[in-house]
């Protein structure tokens, strides 16, 4: 902000101060005159830009990414993701696991693994981490989920150890005979026997009888007609009731 204050404010004073000359004669309102303005307008503008490069600027130069030290790798993480290194669930593999951004496109990562360093970048930003074991480039695997966007990178050492089988033991005669005999034998559903003789008196069965006949009910309904009285006269102006 202070720069273009300062720049507009040596913009102003050559105008008026150093160019009074110029603008203070007065002129026709031509083409020509105003062409004359806009030119002298544009090398003041140009005089002011060249004296603004050799100004010094108070912005602070970008710190330069140091990976390496007296010929030693250093640990980083500009992007500051979380990761998780596991060297000790298996004896013959080391797995890092780095979790990126979630919508951060596959195509923009680069991983490039080394004998002593892993090195990871994405975004600009650079995450590296050195190894206390020498591993095998060649034979790494590099995998990421498209659900959280967790990278894992698996990379065999060189040094492989034999980790031997557990064998099982193998049980003796008495062991097994004892199971057996122990062995509870299986459960057998049993279903109860009604006895025909101890039936109560009551048979719901024959509650209904189907020997007797009974007559449908009929579904129209007789309406009796009323009795006309003698007194009745029929009026032809009257309409029918319905």
């Amino acid at each position: 902000r202070l720069n273009y204050i300062g720049y507009y404010k040596q913009w102003y004073q050559r105008r008026v101060r150093g160019n009074d000359e110029f603008w203070k004669t007065p002129v026709e309102h031509t083409p020509e005159a105003r062409k004359a303005i806009h030119r002298k307008l544009e090398e003041e503008k140009a005089a002011v830009e060249e004296q603004r490069k050799g100004v010094r600027t108070n912005k602070v130069p970008k710190r330069q990414t140091v990976l390496e030290r007296e010929g030693k790798l250093l640990n980083l993480n500009q992007g500051k993701w979380p990761f998780l290194l596991d060297d000790t669930t298996d004896a013959n593999s080391v797995k890092l696991e780095v979790t990126l951004p979630k919508y951060l496109s596959t195509h923009n990562i680069d991983v490039d693994v080394q004998p002593t360093s892993v090195k990871i970048v994405a975004e600009g930003r650079t995450f590296q981490l050195v190894l206390r074991e020498e591993i095998c480039p060649d034979k790494s695997s590099c995998q990421r989920s498209q659900m959280t966007g967790v990278l894992v990178v698996t990379m065999p050492t060189i040094k492989q150890t034999i980790v031997p089988e557990k064998v099982k033991q193998k049980t003796s005669f008495k062991e097994e005979n004892s199971r057996l005999v122990k062995k509870q034998p299986e459960k057998s559903t049993a279903y109860l026997e009604v006895d025909p003789s101890k039936r109560s008196a009551v048979d719901f069965s024959n509650i209904v009888n189907d020997s007797v006949k009974y007559k449908p009910i009929s579904a129209k309904r007789t309406v009796k007609e009323k009795v006309v009285s003698d007194d009745f006269v029929d009026d032809p102006d009257v309409p029918p009731l319905l």
